[in-house]
């Protein structure tokens, strides 16, 4: 109240809510999630008290309360992300169970202007963030950092591709913790490594630059916080830890917990710090220990602990402005808290009467930040045009290339897509790629970039071969035949990786045609170190198609048509071989067991 930056009293707001464990501002009030449904809370009286107290969603009951719905994150395209839980199964409006929708191993996302839910990659436990561009970071117990690489919709355009999982770890399961005294947990397995990973955080404030962009991971079992810096690694992430043999936080006092890293109004980064005697479900206890110790000591605890720079004190917490115009010059704060919640203010209040402000930032500014910003809001009220499009797609910054990619027309924005596709392996190749495969697109188009990107090394990256294979008209054995052609050698394991997967997509999806293309590659008179990579893929591929022949046996003793007993006798004579190398005492093991 006296403006210092530090708190002076508290109120309770709302009460009698089970198991809070996510809060949003939003409209005028809070999005919060509780045990079994996504709420909105608002003082509609001004007496300092949540009189409004409405359940928006009603989801599965989870089989641990840590499980549930939780860390909802507002995105720079105006959607509320939520994470799964890892025990979410079905949500549905709460006044309408009959529209139910299943998100078993997907988080979600939800749209507070139309009130709409729907899926989106991932599959988060307890903590969310997203960074100045907007992507998408959260975590699991044992996962620190798994990053959404690929969108859901991509995921599942095409079901011969056979892409299930569209995120990835950007740091390793087994990242080591190094707590200053010993780490008490249930499972002695995970000892060393993160076992209770949650509450992750990017820091976007202005206060302390060497800080920006790093992501700081709580791991309350080891009484600690880690610092782990984004490098970019092709169409995604690697997290980097910071520190040599130590966290970024570190605490001897054994009830210290840190759960949660937010940034604050005022740019510092805050850790909030459950303080508890216990941190493990009481499930997981010794009988006999559950009975002799009060697990619940430090119920009536808890801090906030804010960071600043050294030898400074708070700049202090100062409302937001209340005119649309002050809010319009925020979008360019160095202060991401700022500019995201001036942001969402100016869509909550359909404040159009401001547009040509913010198209003003969006041309104008010098702040690549401001302009991503001023770009989302447009779309956010509506305003958005073709042109300011294709201007965010000439950005001279790739990270506001990337959201413009989000929002371009295939067909119109085809042109200048097929230029960002064909560039090296990167997130907007990625994206690019993406968006050339969608129904709309094309097809001579996206194949014509496939190639270009492909031959630039994009057969390298996981996810560009992902990419690819989602197309919603996929032309993999097209594709895979002439960079065959261009390529006289294996020339890594990645290699062999693309060959297989575009061999079984083509099976998959009982391209026979395409199969023949494929299968000619194969040839008794040449010998090549792909053969093995096409075998395998037809194998994997046949599988799970719809074809009659599921298996190599099969196909070989009865192919379809157009196929012939010749055209698959390249792949009679690659089996052969192999099973000749595999019996061969006098080649090396690894040969053998490739062969094998």
């Amino acid at each position: 109240e006296d403006g210092d930056g530090r708190m002076d009293k508290a109120t309770t707001w709302a009460d009698h809510l089970d198991h809070v464990q996510g809060m949003l501002p939003m409209n005028g009030g809070l999005l919060i999630t509780t045990r079994t449904s996504i709420m909105f809370l608002k003082d509609t009286d001004g007496d300092g008290m949540a009189d409004e107290q409405r359940s928006l969603f009603t989801s599965n009951e989870p089989r641990h309360n840590q499980l549930q719905v939780s860390s909802p994150r507002w995105g720079l395209d105006n959607m509320v992300y939520l994470n799964n839980g890892l025990d979410g199964r079905e949500i549905y409006p709460s006044e309408s169970p009959s529209e139910a929708t299943q998100f078993r191993g997907r988080d979600l996302r939800y749209n507070p202007r139309t009130n709409k839910l729907g899926v989106t990659t991932g599959r988060g436990q307890f903590g969310g963030s997203l960074d100045d561009w907007g992507r998408r970071f959260f975590t699991t117990n044992r996962n620190p950092i798994i990053h959404p690489v690929m969108p859901v919709e991509a995921l599942d355009r095409n079901p011969a591709a056979g892409l299930s999982s569209g995120y990835e770890d950007i740091q390793a399961q087994a990242a080591p913790i190094y707590p200053i005294h010993i780490s008490h947990t249930t499972s002695s397995a995970h000892l060393g490594t993160h076992t209770a990973a949650c509450g992750l955080g990017v820091y976007r404030g202005d206060l302390m630059p060497d800080l920006l962009g790093n992501i700081f991971v709580c791991d309350p079992t080891g009484q600690l916080v880690t610092r782990n810096r984004l490098v970019p690694k092709g169409a995604s992430f690697a997290a980097e830890r910071v520190g040599d043999r130590r966290d970024f936080l570190a605490s001897s006092d054994e009830w210290t917990r840190p759960v949660q890293i937010r940034n604050g109004p005022d740019g510092a980064l805050y850790i909030v710090d459950m303080y508890r005697r216990f941190i493990d479900h009481a499930i997981f206890f010794p009988e006999d220990f559950a009975k002799t110790n009060y697990l619940r000591a430090g119920l009536d605890h808890g801090r906030i602990w804010r960071l600043l720079p050294k030898e400074k004190s708070s700049p202090g917490i100062k409302p937001l402005p209340q005119s649309s115009v002050d809010l319009v010059q925020l979008l360019e704060s160095p202060n991401g808290w700022q500019r995201i919640h001036a942001q969402r203010l100016l869509v909550e209040r359909n404040a159009r009467e401001v547009v040509s402000k913010i198209e003003e930032v969006f041309e104008k500014s010098s702040s690549a930040q401001g302009r991503l910003h001023a770009f989302w809001t447009l779309f956010g009220l509506g305003a958005i045009s073709n042109e300011q499009v294709a201007s965010a797609l000439e950005d001279s910054d790739p990270r506001v290339i990337e959201n413009a990619i989000r929002l371009a027309n295939p067909v119109t924005h085809a042109y200048r897509l097929s230029q960002l596709a064909a560039g090296a392996p990167s997130r907007v190749s990625f994206l690019a790629i993406l968006a050339l495969g969608s129904s709309q697109a094309e097809t001579a188009v996206f194949v014509d970039a496939s190639l270009k990107l492909l031959t630039n090394g994009g057969w390298a990256d996981p996810w560009i071969r992902k990419a690819i294979l989602s197309s919603a008209h996929p032309q993999s054995a097209e594709i895979l035949v002439t960079v065959l052609k261009a390529q006289n050698k294996l020339l890594s394991d990645e290699f062999a990786n693309f060959v297989r997967e575009f061999t079984a997509e083509t099976a998959a999806r009982g391209d026979v045609r395409g199969l023949g293309e494929i299968v000619a590659q194969v040839t008794k008179e040449r010998s090549r170190a792909t053969d093995a990579s096409i075998v395998e893929g037809l194998s994997q591929g046949l599988n799970r198609s719809s074809l009659s022949t599921r298996s190599i046996a099969a196909l070989l003793k009865d192919p379809p048509t157009p196929l012939t007993h010749n055209m698959l006798s390249g792949i009679q004579y690659a089996i052969d071989s192999a099973a000749a190398k595999a019996l061969n005492r006098d080649l090396p093991t690894q040969e053998r067991l490739g062969a094998l």
